[in-house]
């Protein structure tokens, strides 16, 4: 019997953590043996008590720690698991059936596959279908090599199976260190960190559901949209200094990173008024600095408004609403 080990990281999410829990629990068969770990990040609402009987019966491991972030539980959480496979999932989603039997089958039959992922399903919050994520024709179904994988996703700006769409080896996923400072980019940082060390496998049916409600993806004030931004900005630098430190990915790819960083950067002096011709210059010279992809990048990262002076580009705004 295989030892399976699902990581829930939550945050106040009581409404939704037992159906992630139910949906995976039933997953369990003859063959899998599913451990379930929950790291509580000081949660302040009924989450304990939610779980409570699940935590008596020992059907899962909960694990209660004052607040510090997604990244800070997650580590905690790989540290404990001790399943051979590690599969995330945040809280307020879940897994479609047979998700974790159909990844297994993956990993067994194939040695050099270090990550699986898989496309998700969008619902709201009254289980009305949104949308479902593309997973492109060229990269799905089959083993790819997985520098070659994370190439793709930052030449093209592009991600998919993160979050609660993926799986790793644990003997992989263990020797990632997990610094705090890559908070709000956890994701993107562990499937740059596991793809720099093996191969991919995606799936391009749906094996995930995402639920798109209030808490993630919510209006915010002008107050809390610039605290938004800081951390934003702080998490993406503190990703490009951990991807150089901790991951395997070449050095081009560094580069690549460095610049879609400057791009966030940009972005935020932008939203706060504060893009200058300075900026704006020292931008486009980074931009055009890589090479035969400098081009590319004008339209991937979305480079030509960053280009335009703050003014210019509120008044072009403007005049296109009134259109």
């Amino acid at each position: 019997m295989i030892l399976i080990t699902v990581l829930i990281p939550t945050y106040n999410y009581a409404q939704f953590i037992e159906e992630a829990i139910n949906r995976t629990l039933e997953q369990a068969n003859n063959a899998l043996n599913i451990e379930v770990i929950v790291i509580d990040d000081g949660s302040t609402d009924n989450t304990q008590a939610v779980l409570q009987t699940w935590i008596d019966a020992k059907k899962i491991q909960y694990v209660y720690q004052k607040n510090q972030g997604k990244a800070a539980a997650t580590r905690v959480g790989i540290a404990l698991a001790k399943g051979k496979y590690i599969f995330n999932l945040d809280a307020d989603d879940y897994y479609l059936p047979h998700k974790i039997k159909s990844f297994v089958n993956v990993f067994e039959s194939y040695p050099s596959v270090i990550h699986v992922g898989s496309a998700a399903k969008l619902i709201d919050n009254n289980g009305k279908h949104l949308s479902t994520e593309t997973i492109a024709t060229d990269w799905s179904d089959k083993p790819v090599n997985g520098i070659e994988l994370a190439t793709y996703f930052l030449r093209n700006n592009t991600l998919w199976a993160g979050g609660t769409t993926y799986a790793a080896r644990a003997e992989i996923l263990k020797t990632l260190v997990i610094p705090d400072a890559v908070d709000m980019y956890l994701d993107e940082y562990l499937i740059l960190g596991i793809l720099s060390q093996g191969d991919s496998f995606c799936f391009s049916i749906p094996l995930s559901i995402w639920r798109v409600h209030g808490n993630n993806y919510s209006n915010t004030t002008p107050e809390q949209a610039e605290k938004k931004n800081k951390r934003s900005l702080k998490s993406s630098e503190g990703t490009l200094e951990a991807l150089v430190k901790y991951s395997h990915l070449p050095v081009e790819l560094f580069k690549i990173y460095a610049f879609k960083h400057q791009t966030r950067v940009i972005a935020g002096l932008e939203d706060a008024n504060q893009k200058s011709i300075s900026h704006i210059c020292k931008y486009a010279q980074l931009m055009w600095s890589m090479k035969s992809e400098g081009a590319a990048f004008f339209k991937r990262y979305t480079a030509f408004k960053r280009l335009i002076p703050t003014r210019l580009l509120r008044f072009l705004k403007t005049k296109m609403a009134r259109l």
